[in-house]
């Protein structure tokens, strides 16, 4: 596709010692803000499930 290019720029945070790539985007407002509305779901994080079990009652 001409016109299309794709940089990939690495990066380090030093506070944190974390290494990573930024990929820039640039999308039209509508598609922006679902795409930041996705990457935010899967991102943040959820509560954590509580699996209980229900009660049985002991007949001891």
């Amino acid at each position: 596709m001409p016109g299309v290019v794709s940089d990939l720029i690495p990066f380090k945070n030093m506070a944190r010692g974390e290494q990573g790539i930024v990929v820039p985007l640039l999308l039209p407002t509508q598609a922006m803000d679902i795409f930041i509305t996705e990457l935010d779901s899967l991102l943040k994080p959820k509560a954590p499930l509580i699996k209980t079990t229900p009660l049985i009652p002991s007949s001891l």
